[in-house]
């Protein structure tokens, strides 16, 4: 038998690991420098007519894990200087504070592509369902890194709703945003995300690919076996290495089914990968079709 053109060891150590959405999807602010203030005196501060002190108090309190804070981030929407509000909008968010989706969707029409950015980032953080049709909105911003935070936010959003659109938007997006729309579908992991999915398992771009192969296992639906296996021979080795790992985490009769007819094929890729997936989905029906096989 041939060596795979994929190392075995690689393969097998991807696969066992678990398909997990990135949910973390701000970099996490640096902490900030030690102070010795109460959260008395932070609150203080905040209504300070000095804008530095506010926003050193906004940085501490922005990363603070107590329930007093919210409410004061809360207010802090209406700060005049663009950095406590930014902190504001990340601090929130971060907490998952829900009665902030009010005002930080009134934010998604602000002049600065930060603002609109981060308050897209906190809506989808917080997860309320009212926010769908404005962050799909936001798809259409004039900010391609405001579009791309916008398709981040619907999959942590995970509206099964939003997937047509979110599909849609890929036809007239730069391949930042589609990359971000990609993962989101799979984050969602719906069955209404599969056509959006399918179509990004074409893209031009290797980075589209890979998210939506991976994607479409997090789905789970074994009617995409097909497309997936047919991904074993794309030119990019993430991609066949992610449509292995997707198809191996589907893994029914079905799928095995497919992967019967795809030790078979006379390409050399689509073969080795299919009898990889074969041995490690490891069912009774894949041992059924091991015995059968005769490797090259």
């Amino acid at each position: 038998m041939r060596t795979p053109f994929i190392s075995l060891a690689l393969l097998l150590l991807f696969c066992s690991l678990p398909v997990m959405a990135d949910i973390s999807i701000t970099t996490a602010l640096p902490p900030p420098p030690p102070t010795t203030e109460t959260f008395e005196q932070l609150a203080a501060d905040m209504k300070s007519a000095d804008y530095a002190a506010r926003e050193a108090a906004a940085y501490q309190l922005s990363v603070m894990d107590d329930s007093r804070v919210p409410p004061l981030l809360l207010a802090a929407l209406d700060d005049s200087s663009s950095k406590v509000l930014w902190l504001a909008i990340y601090g929130l968010g971060r907490t998952g504070y829900k009665p902030a989706t009010t005002k930080l969707l009134g934010l998604l029409s602000n002049s600065e592509s930060d603002v609109r950015s981060i308050a897209c980032i906190a809506l989808g953080q917080i997860g309320d369902k009212q926010s769908t049709q404005a962050l799909l909105g936001m798809l259409d911003d004039e900010s391609v890194t405001v579009r791309a935070d916008a398709a981040r936010a619907l999959g942590l959003m995970g509206d099964p709703n939003a997937a047509a659109d979110m599909t849609r938007a890929m036809d007239k997006n730069e391949p930042l945003v589609r990359v971000n729309l990609a993962q989101a579908l799979g984050d969602i992991g719906s069955p209404t995300c599969l056509p959006g999915l399918l179509k990004a398992l074409k893209d031009p771009i290797a980075e589209v690919r890979r998210k939506a192969a991976l994607g479409l296992g997090l789905v789970g639906n074994d009617s995409v076996a097909p497309n997936l296996i047919r991904a074993f021979d794309d030119r990019d080795e993430d991609v066949r290495i992610n449509a292995v790992a997707s198809i191996i985490k589907i893994g029914t009769d079905r799928t095995v089914s497919e992967l019967a007819k795809a030790v078979h094929d006379p390409t050399e890729n689509i073969h080795d990968l299919a009898v990889l997936a074969l041995e490690k989905i490891n069912s009774p029906a894949a041992q059924k079709v091991l015995q059968g096989v005769r490797f090259r």
